[in-house]
Formats: C-alpha cells, sequence, structure tokens
C-alpha cells in the first residue's frame, strides 16, 4: 500500500517513515491520508513563523541571492519543529505553519510546540551575515482542527480548519523580531513547564473576545500539573494490604451468618475493580459463590440493566436462541432455585422481554414490586451451601430500579451469608451505608514505590531502566491506570524516553495510542459509537467490512489493550469509557451521525429483538444521527416499556431525552404530534413521581394541553385536559381547573362514552366537593359509582392512573360523611377495598385504605382510622406511594390526639403535614390546619391555634378550598372562648 508524502507529494510506502524523494517525515504516509480521507477532529497546537522584514531584504537585489538564505532560514525551522515531532503543514512565502499532535498525537503537543518556538529563536538568530541579521516572530496557540480532503486541491494545508490557525498568526504579527509569544489557549495547557511572562490581553482581529498573551522562557524543571481520574481493570494489584485484609475478614465474618456489606468508594482509576475481585484473584481459606454485575452509564435509565444482564448469563442465553428456547432455559434455571412468589417464571419473563411471555394480570406498580423481589430472593438463594460475594461495580451508574433493588437486597440478606462490594466514585450517596454490617472504604492513591513496582511488572518484557521506572512513579500521580498507560506507552515507543513531559490528560494519550492503531483505529471509532460493549457482529455490520478484515482489526485491537474480551468471545468492550470518549471525540459531527444512523438501522433490520428489548440504545442512536422525529418514537417505547414495568422514572427519563431530540426538529404538526405522544405519556410518570400537585407535572400537563389544541384532530385531548385538571385539583387552583372541567362536561354530552361519562363525573365531584358545594359533589359522584362497571371500565386506569370505581367511592365516601351521613360515607369506604382487591391494583388499594381511615376520622371513629392507617402505612412506602403515607402518619397523629396522647400525637400529625407538602398537594391542608388547631387547643396553645386559623384563612382566600370550613372555625371559637377564660 502506498500514500503521498505530505510535503512533496511524492509516493511513499505506507509504513515508511520517512519520504525517500525529499527526506521529510511521513509519519507512514498512510495516516495523514486516510484521515483527510475521511475527516476527524483533534486537539492541536499551531506554531506560525515569520520573518521579520522580508520585504526589506528582497528590494533591490535579485531574487536568486536570497535562495541560498531562505533555504537555510526554512531548514532551520524544520529541524526544530522535526526534533520535537511536529508537522510542518505548509509556507508562506517566509511564513512557515507548523502543527503538533497532527498527525499523531502526542500528550504534551503544547509543550513541544514551545520548545520548538524557542529552538526557532535560537536557530534563526544565528543565521545570515552580521550586516544582514535573518529575524524571526513566532506566535502559538492551541485548539480543535477540522481535518477534511479537499477535492479541489492537492495541497495538505487546504484541507484543515481551525480558529487556532488565526490566533497562531496574529500573535505572530503582535511579535518583536526574535520573540515568540503563545496565546492563552496554550498557556493553559503548559502548567508549570515553562516560566511565562503575562503580556497582558488583545483584542484579536475576527475574534469577540480579547486573548491573553504570554512570553515563555525556556523551559524549568518539570511538576506535576492535574489529577487524571480513570478506571483500571488489569494492572497488578499492589500494596491495598490493609483493605484486602478487611475485605477477607468481612467474608470470613459472612461466612458466619452475618451480611456484610462494603463499599468501595475512590476515584476513576484508581483501582476500585482489583480491589473488588481480589477475593477471586487471590483465593483463601473460604470457598465462596461470585456474582458480578456490571452497571453501564449508557444504559443508565435501562430498568435493572445490570440484573438483566446477570439473568441472561445465568440462564445461559445465547445469540441465536429462539424465545421458546429461552423460555426454556428460564424454566430450567428457576426450576433450580425455586422462589416464593407463584408469577416468578413470567416476571422474569417479562423482565427479560422475552417474547411469547405469559401474560401478568397486575398492575404496573405491582408488577415491579414483585419482579425487585424475585430478583432479590434469586439473589439471597445463591449462598447456599457456599457464602456469596456479591460484586456491583460502577454502582454511580446505576439505574433507580437497581438502586432501589440493591437498597432491598441490603435490607433482606439480614443474617443470609452475603458479602456485598460495591464501587462508586465520590460523591455518590449510598443509602445503605448507613446500616450495621456495612463499611466505606476510601481507595487512596499509592506511593512511588508501588507505582515503580506496577511500571516494572507492565514493562517487565521491555527492560526498562531504573530510570524510565522512576519518571513514571514521578509523573503518575499515584493513579494504577495512569501508570499502566504511561508504561505501555514507553514499551511501544522506546524513542520517547528522552522527549518531552508527562501528558497533561490521559485522553491526549489515549489519543496518541489510538493514532498508533492503523486501520483498526477506524474500527475503534465505530465500536465508540456503538458503545461501551459492542459485538463483532454489530461493528462489521455498522463499518460494512467483511469478516476475514474484521477479525484482523479486532486483533489489533485486543493487542493493543484499549479493547477486551468479555465474557462472552464475540463481545468486546473498551478498557475504559473515557478511551470510548477518546476515539468518540476524533470523529467529525457529520461521520458521527452518519455512523449513528447506520448503528439505528442496523439494530432495527439485523438485530430486530435486540431494538425491541433495548429501544433506548436505538433511540440514543438516532438522537446522535438528528433524526428526531424517529428518535422521538423510539424514546416512547422506552419509556412505554419502562412505564409497563412500573418504573416512573426511567420511564420519565426516556421522554425527556425524547422531548430533547425533538428540539432539532423544525417547527411543524409531524413534531408537535411527536411531542404530544411523549407528553401524553411523561404527565402520568410526573405525577406518579412527584404527585398530582407537583409544578413538573402541571408543566407537562400544560404544555400538552396547548399543543393538543394545536393540532387539527386534537388527538387526546380528553385525557390529557383531564390530567390538566387533576393537576390544578392537586394544587388548589379551583377557579382554574373548574373550566376544564366544564369543558370535561361538555365533551360527555357531545359523546356519551362511557370513559367521559365516569372521568367527568370525578373530575367535577372532587373539585366541588374541596370548594365546599358537598351535595353537588355527592349528587355527581353518585352518578359515576351507579354507572361503573369493572369488566369495562377498569382498563382506564393505565390511561389515568386512577380507577373510576375505587376513586369514585373514596370521594363519594368522604361526601357523604361532610353532609352528615357517615355511616353511608363508612360502607363505600368499605366497597371500595373490596373492588381495590378484586380489581389487583395497588395505586387503587391504597386509595380504599386512605377512604376508609379518612372517613373514619371524620367520623370521630378514632379506632377504625387507626387500624386503616396503620395498614396503609407500610403497603405504601413499599409501593413508593409518598402521598398516601404522608396522610397516614396524619391519620395516626389525630388518632393518637382524640385518645389523650397529644403531644405525640400532634408531633406525628406535624410530621405527615409536612410530608403531604413535599408531594406537592395542597388539597386537604385546610383540613389538617383544623386537626392541628384541635391538638394546640387541647394543649392550651390558644394563641397558637388562632394564628393558625389566621394562616389557613389565607389559605382558603388564596384557593377557594371550603370543603373543612365549619371545623377550623368551630376550633376557633374553642380559641377564643377558651383563651379568654
Amino acid at each position: 500500500m502506498s500514500a503521498a508524502c505530505p510535503s512533496c507529494g511524492e509516493a511513499v510506502n505506507a509504513s515508511a517513515r520517512f519520504c525517500s524523494a525529499c527526506g521529510s517525515r511521513t509519519y507512514g504516509g498512510r495516516l495523514a491520508s486516510a484521515r483527510l480521507a475521511e475527516g476527524e477532529r483533534r486537539n492541536v497546537t499551531v506554531l506560525f513563523a515569520d520573518m521579520v522584514g522580508s520585504t526589506q531584504m528582497i528590494d533591490g537585489r535579485d531574487p536568486e541571492d536570497l535562495i541560498d538564505g531562505l533555504a537555510a532560514y526554512r531548514l532551520a525551522i524544520r529541524e526544530a519543529v522535526d526534533r520535537y515531532d511536529g508537522f510542518v503543514l505548509h509556507y508562506l512565502g517566509d511564513g512557515v505553519v507548523a502543527c503538533f499532535g497532527y498527525p499523531l498525537a502526542h500528550e504534551d503537543s503544547a509543550e513541544r510546540a514551545v520548545h520548538a518556538a524557542l529552538e526557532i529563536l535560537a536557530s534563526v538568530a544565528n543565521l545570515g551575515a552580521s550586516e544582514a541579521p535573518i529575524q524571526v516572530r513566532v506566535g502559538v496557540a492551541s485548539g480543535v482542527v477540522v481535518s477534511m480532503a479537499n477535492p479541489a486541491t492537492n495541497r495538505i494545508e487546504d484541507n484543515f480548519t481551525s480558529v487556532a490557525f488565526h490566533v497562531a498568526a496574529r500573535v505572530q504579527s503582535l511579535a518583536a523580531p526574535g520573540q515568540a509569544i503563545v496565546a492563552g489557549s496554550t498557556a493553559r495547557l503548559l502548567g508549570a513547564a515553562f516560566e511565562l511572562r503575562p503580556l497582558g490581553s488583545q483584542l484579536l482581529k475576527g475574534l469577540a473576545a480579547p486573548v491573553e498573551l504570554y512570553e515563555p522562557a525556556p523551559a524549568r524543571a518539570f511538576r506535576t500539573r492535574f489529577e487524571r481520574r480513570f478506571d483500571v481493570t488489569h494492572t497488578p494489584l499492589i500494596d491495598r494490604t490493609e483493605e484486602r485484609a478487611t475485605i477477607r475478614r468481612l467474608l470470613g465474618e459472612a461466612a458466619q451468618g452475618g451480611a456484610r456489606y462494603i463499599c468501595l468508594v475512590g476515584e476513576a482509576g484508581i483501582g476500585k475493580s482489583r480491589l473488588a475481585n481480589v477475593l477471586n484473584e487471590e483465593p483463601g481459606a473460604v470457598e465462596f459463590h461470585l456474582l458480578s454485575l456490571q452497571c453501564n452509564a449508557a444504559l443508565s435509565n435501562s430498568v435493572l440493566h445490570p440484573h438483566v444482564q446477570l439473568l441472561r448469563r445465568q440462564c445461559d442465553f445465547m445469540r441465536g436462541d429462539a424465545a421458546q428456547a429461552r423460555l426454556a432455559k428460564l424454566a430450567g434455571f428457576l426450576g433450580t432455585r425455586p422462589v416464593g412468589d407463584p408469577e416468578a417464571y413470567a416476571l422474569l419473563a417479562s423482565l427479560l422481554s422475552i417474547e411469547g411471555a405469559p401474560e401478568l394480570r397486575m398492575s404496573p406498580p405491582e408488577q415491579r414490586a414483585r419482579t425487585l423481589g424475585v430478583v432479590r430472593e434469586l439473589m439471597i438463594r445463591e449462598a447456599g451451601g457456599k457464602p456469596l460475594v456479591i460484586v456491583y461495580e460502577d454502582l454511580h451508574w446505576a439505574d433507580p430500579t437497581s438502586r432501589e433493588c440493591l437498597q432491598g437486597l441490603v435490607e433482606a440478606s439480614g443474617r443470609a451469608p452475603v458479602l456485598l462490594i460495591a464501587t462508586t466514585r465520590p460523591g455518590h450517596n449510598v443509602e445503605w451505608l448507613e446500616r450495621a454490617g456495612a463499611h466505606e472504604l476510601r481507595i487512596d492513591r499509592l506511593g512511588p514505590e508501588d507505582s515503580s513496582k506496577i511500571a516494572a511488572s507492565v514493562g517487565a518484557s521491555a527492560g526498562l531502566s531504573e530510570i524510565d521506572l522512576s519518571r513514571i512513579a514521578k509523573h503518575a500521580d499515584g493513579v494504577p491506570l495512569f501508570v499502566e498507560e504511561m508504561t505501555r506507552m514507553l514499551v511501544e515507543a522506546p524513542d520517547r524516553r528522552n522527549s518531552g513531559d508527562l501528558p497533561e490528560t490521559l485522553s491526549d494519550l489515549l489519543r496518541e495510542r489510538l493514532d498508533r492503531l492503523g486501520p483498526a483505529r477506524a474500527l475503534a471509532q465505530v465500536g465508540a459509537v456503538i458503545g461501551r460493549d459492542f459485538s463483532k457482529e454489530m461493528l462489521a455490520a455498522v463499518a460494512g467490512i467483511e469478516p476475514d478484515k474484521l477479525e484482523a482489526d479486532t486483533a489489533a485491537l485486543l493487542e493493543s489493550g484499549l479493547v477486551e474480551p468479555t465474557d462472552n468471545e464475540a463481545v468486546l468492550r473498551f478498557k475504559h469509557a473515557l478511551i470510548q470518549d477518546a476515539a468518540y471525540a476524533s470523529l467529525l459531527g457529520r461521520v458521527r451521525r452518519d455512523l449513528h444512523a447506520r448503528a439505528a438501522d442496523v439494530l432495527q433490520t439485523r438485530f430486530p429483538g435486540l431494538a425491541e428489548r433495548l429501544p433506548e440504545q436505538v433511540a440514543r442512536h438516532l438522537s446522535a444521527a438528528q433524526r428526531p422525529l424517529d428518535a422521538a418514537g423510539w424514546w416512547l417505547k422506552a419509556g412505554g416499556a419502562a412505564i409497563g414495568r412500573g418504573s416512573a422514572r426511567e420511564a420519565a427519563a426516556a421522554l425527556e431525552e425524547g422531548l430533547a431530540a425533538l428540539a432539532h426538529e423544525p417547527e411543524g404538526e409531524m413534531r408537535r404530534r411527536a411531542e404530544l405522544g411523549l407528553l401524553a405519556m411523561l404527565g402520568p410518570a410526573q405525577m406518579v413521581m412527584k404527585g398530582p400537585g407537583s409544578p413538573d407535572f402541571g408543566a407537562v400537563q400544560q404544555r400538552a394541553y396547548d399543543v393538543c389544541r394545536t393540532l387539527p384532530d386534537a388527538p387526546a385531548r380528553f385525557p390529557i385536559t383531564y390530567g390538566l385538571a387533576l393537576y390544578l385539583w392537586g394544587s388548589a387552583q379551583f377557579e382554574q381547573a373548574l373550566p376544564l372541567a366544564a369543558e370535561l362536561d361538555e365533551a360527555a354530552r357531545a359523546d356519551p362514552t362511557r370513559e367521559h361519562v365516569l372521568a367527568a363525573g370525578n373530575m367535577n365531584g372532587m373539585i366541588r366537593l374541596h370548594l365546599g358545594d358537598a351535595a353537588e359533589a355527592r349528587r355527581r359522584l353518585s352518578q359515576t359509582v351507579e354507572l361503573y362497571r369493572p369488566e369495562s371500565d377498569a382498563p382506564l386506569y393505565p390511561k389515568y392512573m386512577m380507577d373510576f370505581g375505587v376513586f369514585g367511592r373514596f370521594y363519594l365516601g368522604v361526601a357523604c360523611a361532610r353532609t352528615g351521613d357517615g355511616a353511608l360515607g363508612a360502607r363505600y369506604a368499605a366497597e371500595a377495598v373490596g373492588l381495590a382487591e378484586a380489581l389487583n391494583q395497588p395505586h387503587s388499594a391504597g386509595f380504599a385504605m386512605l377512604a376508609n381511615f379518612i372517613v373514619a376520622m371524620l367520623n370521630a371513629d378514632a379506632p377504625s382510622a387507626r387500624e386503616w392507617a396503620t395498614r396503609c402505612e407500610p403497603f405504601a412506602s413499599q409501593m413508593g406511594f409518598p402521598e398516601f403515607v404522608a396522610f397516614a402518619h396524619i391519620a395516626q397523629g389525630w388518632a393518637d390526639v382524640s385518645e389523650g396522647r397529644v403531644e405525640s400525637g400532634l408531633e406525628r400529625l406535624e410530621q405527615g403535614v409536612e410530608e403531604w407538602r413535599l408531594t406537592g398537594f395542597e388539597t386537604w391542608q385546610t383540613w389538617f390546619g383544623a386537626l392541628r388547631m384541635d391538638a394546640l387547643n387541647r394543649l392550651g396553645r390558644f394563641d397558637e391555634a388562632l394564628a393558625e386559623y389566621e394562616r389557613q384563612r389565607e389559605r382558603m382566600a388564596r384557593n377557594g378550598e371550603r370543603l373543612f370550613v365549619d371545623l377550623l372555625e368551630a376550633q376557633a371559637r374553642v380559641a377564643e372562648l377558651r383563651g379568654a377564660a
């Protein structure tokens, strides 16, 4: 294979380091030509040198007489640039432009450029006769450069675009003869390598902001400048004696039947993963069973992703397995691990997204809760004949449901022989660290001696000298990954031993290693687009290469150490997420978009099963490909899948990603329809997460309502209107809610379907009740309760996130109690419980319990209120219904007050009121004020009771809630009379 010399254009062998025609450094020609053809982005430092007074030198002299002097001038610059591995990009008369960081990256490109600049000054000063000395000015600037082959020219200088070229030229023009000036963009990268004399700032032509300028002095002794944070997976485990002893000790304690928990906390690259797996690498006296889970940054919103991957490994799922084969393997796996939940097989089949999975007749919240229970029980059951060690890596990337599952696992493990070892980065909150048996181990950096040991081990076959090892240890800052990568670089490029200083960032070092991959570099870039993990089959399909070439290039990737095999030989993984980032960042934006588009298309056409199981992956590629409408559709699928599993938080995250993607779609009907689809699902998810009074829920519902009205057919207008009215009701904005309730009534009259009549009746009844018109509320709610039939109306629950039969009886019971018919109210509340149990809807069950203790409170039945509230609290807490928990605390506090435990009851009541406020609810708070006044009056704190009354009067004046005005006024009279006495 041959390529063109970047200097003279002559053909050179692809592996040649120098051109045989002109002697110029070629960097293997292939690298430069390949990059120009496909284009790339990279950070470079630009050096611009220009001769001083060249016009005066030429004036009146024969050009032939100047040739030798100009050639010597150019040669001096060329030699200085070559000495520091720069690349002369082009000549502009007596000006020379050179790049450092192209075509091969260097971790210290900025320092190399300044070294070359200072050497150019010295070398050029020695040229020319004493009567006509040659002088030069040099400017240096750094920035991102874009290279792309220009079909209109063969000149390499015409293939680059960067503001750094402009800045370097302008800075050079400001220098005095014999002076070099560096821009602030370069100075920031130099750290302490050079003495820099500030020259102030200058507004350069064409730039909006002034540029800081500095004059460099010769280099001084190097000192460490940056902390570098990367994960490490295969460095030798040096030192960590205390940490290893602690892990072994805790395993011994766990083996005796007491669960232990360890969280390894440290910056990326510090060696957490090696410590987490030390028991597996260095077996001790205790035999154990190991489960490993790996979180993934790209799938941080994919529900239970690490657990799904673990289950797939445990069931031995193979690529190409038919759905029936996977179901059979799952059944076989569960056959050896019986669990308590009779629906475990169906729950896990659904979690694993296996086609043909048994149908589950339960609500999403219940399915989610029971799935978590099965997953936890399966893990604990692995602690059978041997203790169980669970390694949970990169907890900071765990999806919310996985974190919840892990929290539950810690709580459930109890006396089981379990040792949990989790890794995370500083700043990540780990809730279970407060439990007994939990330990946090902070991982510190290594000392120079231990760093040298790692370097000696990694470079054992290269014969590194003590000086090399000492240099690595000195500049690696005690981070094992830095030591490893620097050592590998020195092994692969021995000529670097006496050059430059330490990499100023590890990403630059990784860019250099990527450059040395040759043709495999392009494959690494494609892999970076696919993700942290990528299968060879997917890689070949997206890259469009043949299997034989794929094997050769993947072998080069593996040999480089940048990519490593996984347990599945067909799947490769970037050694660290930031290695992936380095490869990804080198791609041009349009190339990235094209590759993401190809990845999305390949997933849909070649791997449809994977696409359906992980719609988030397809959506992410489509978003990056800037295909917003397609992306929105797949984000909607991802949100729907999460909603189906009862995971509102992951659903909301996916739906918000879809809305962000649509921001790049031009305004129009198609965009609004896609946006409406996302908003219609995001609203219920926000309501479940934050409550119907939450401003976030309200903002989503308002936007959905506004968008809906702009579309000709107003799709989903009725449920969206209901959702906005629900927010306004929950936040006690009744005057704004009334027109929407009227709109629902109008729609029900125009199209009296059961859905319309039930929803309109419930909403109007709720609002009328809180406005104080309990009789009208009772009439409307009685109609919906009589109309409701579970066989036809229960399926409306997912759309409205409430069952109108249960919710109607709840509010009808309250209306009856407030209109003097407490016994009938209690009967409706009891009916709500029976209906909720028949429907098997946890959210409806919570409403039914709520109905019973609220009606009991209104009927002054403290024992019944306490019984139902005590039953509701743990159930609602387990299911994730914070508003029910808050109301249960209020009811328990009221019962205490009613039975004479006034001080403790008031404290509990006030705790519940604050919890209720945090959910965003504004309704019911006037009643809570009346309950608090009752407790204060019993304690003789009449002034406080009257102050509470004034606060609630202001609230009623503001929002119009009148349902409990008589109770407030009654307590105010008590306070006034008894206070006066």
